[in-house]
């Protein structure tokens, strides 16, 4: 009796002891959850983060924009690099939130509100990117043919697919209606820019320039208006209004001993005796063609893919690049054309045909038209061309580095002009041979092209100083 009682405390003391250890083993992960930081509260499952994905969703569907935008009625440089702004405006937001080291611009800019994202909630971030994007061509291509509707359509179908595979249907729900709900957020920000906002469906509003001695008048042979002489008044977003404005133009004159006239021999010369090489440059960079080639703009989307190409970007950089270089073209568009009709500088032709010969002939033409000796339909000062290029390059070389190998085969297979891949070591020298190329075709003069560069280098720095960072 006396061994069985024992026993029974023996096993009690056990129990006991084994109750006690459980109970601070218990309080022990208890603390020690107690203790943890944010970051090491358990998340939900691991689809990838921003910065550790590839970025085939977004490049693919850059190439869908550069298909698109090239045969859109009213897609041309202003409005085409303005459209390419919000479209990558809306990609970025869509995972700037989820991105370590980004932030939302949502505070920065006014009346623009981003939907937050939901914590500890399950985003595939690159299904996120796919819904956004296909609302955001949707509304900036409501026009187009029903073959590029269907291009559109073909490239959302292929990624929802290809998600619907790997995700369950709550996650996958829950990535559209976000990725949804950030196009829809800026969508409502860009209407409120009533001047920018489906300016293509009427690229050149009623205008009439004005008259006198050095101003810009339309251009032979087709003496096309002049397309968005409003632009100044479009929304910007980082360019400062005092920045947005070239300094006035050297003086006009035709005195043959001033440095105007001087400007304009130069581009005579140049186009009456022009090299093979020169001749190359100038159809190389041209893109003045609706339908036949991309417009200004969106050369430097072709461009930023290139480089992807040879130096993959994650899908974070992707987007920021993206966006950074959309919204650099798009204020150099803005500020570009505030200053071309803010001077109404002439074209070269009509400046030569006055004093020089009547019969003179730009070298730029349109294979489609057969139209030859074409000049913009745009005052000259600042070149459009060279805006765009100095913006591009300048965030270009921020994401890759100033020395950048690298040959365009944008043109490459063209025949109906000398789009044969030109190589470069850097984007700062195709933006400035991009920028001489108009004086070589006889559109522009030197000091078109010079302006142009400085405006959008100025342009692209404004839009990197914007805080991106978080």
């Amino acid at each position: 009796m006396q061994t069985l009682r024992s026993d029974l405390q023996t096993n009690v003391i056990l129990m006991n002891n084994r109750l006690l250890l459980g109970i601070m083993l218990i309080s022990v992960v208890l603390i020690f959850n107690a203790c943890r930081s944010d970051d090491e509260i358990p998340q939900p499952a691991d689809y990838g983060q921003p910065h550790e994905l590839g970025a085939e969703v977004v490049t693919d569907w850059y190439e869908v924009f550069i298909s698109v935008s090239q045969y859109a009625d009213g897609y041309r440089p202003p409005i085409t690099s303005r459209n390419l702004g919000y479209i990558g405006l809306i990609g970025y937001e869509s995972i700037a939130q989820a991105t370590p080291g980004q932030q939302s611009l949502g505070n920065h800019f006014h009346n623009l509100e981003i939907p937050a994202i939901k914590e500890f909630e399950d985003y595939y971030w690159p299904a996120v990117l796919n819904s956004a994007y296909s609302s955001a061509f949707k509304y900036y291509f409501p026009h187009v043919s029903q073959e590029y509707v269907q291009m559109m359509d073909h490239m959302y179908d292929h990624y929802f697919n290809k998600f619907s595979e790997k995700l369950d249907d709550e996650v996958l729900n829950r990535s559209e209606a976000y990725g949804k709900s950030v196009a829809s957020a800026v969508i409502n920000w860009s209407q409120l820019d009533e001047e920018g906002d489906f300016a293509f469906l009427d690229p050149t509003p009623p205008y009439n320039p004005p008259a006198g001695p050095g101003l810009w008048q339309p251009t032979p042979p087709d003496f096309t208006p002049g397309l968005t002489p409003y632009w100044g008044q479009v929304r910007q977003f980082a360019i400062s209004e005092e920045d947005k404005l070239s300094p006035p133009p050297m003086e006009w004159s035709q005195s043959p001993n001033s440095p105007f006239y001087a400007q304009a021999l130069e581009v005579f010369n140049i186009v009456n005796n022009l090299t093979y090489e020169q001749r190359w440059i100038g159809e190389f960079w041209s893109d003045d063609n609706f339908s036949l080639t991309l417009d200004p703009a969106c050369r430097w989307i072709s461009i930023a893919l290139q480089a992807m190409e040879i130096r993959p970007l994650t899908m974070a950089e992707a987007t920021q690049l993206m966006a950074q270089l959309g919204m650099a073209m798009a204020d150099a568009g803005i500020a570009v054309w505030h200053s071309k009709y803010y001077y109404n500088l002439q074209r070269p032709i009509d400046f030569l045909r006055d004093l020089k010969d009547p019969e003179w002939e730009t070298i730029c033409f349109n294979p489609i038209t057969g139209d030859m000796g074409k000049s913009p339909h745009f005052p000259a000062y600042p070149s459009g061309h060279a805006g765009f290029g100095a913006s591009a390059a300048e965030v270009l070389e921020e994401t890759f580095g100033s020395h950048f190998p690298m040959v365009d085969r944008t043109h490459e297979g063209r025949t109906e002009f000398l789009g044969t891949p030109r190589e470069f070591n850097s984007f700062n020298d195709m933006a400035v041979e991009n920028a001489i190329s108009r004086i070589y075709l006889g559109v522009h003069f030197r000091i078109d092209a010079d302006e142009g560069l400085r405006l959008g280098r100025v342009a692209g720095r404004s839009v990197l100083d914007l805080p991106w960072q978080g």
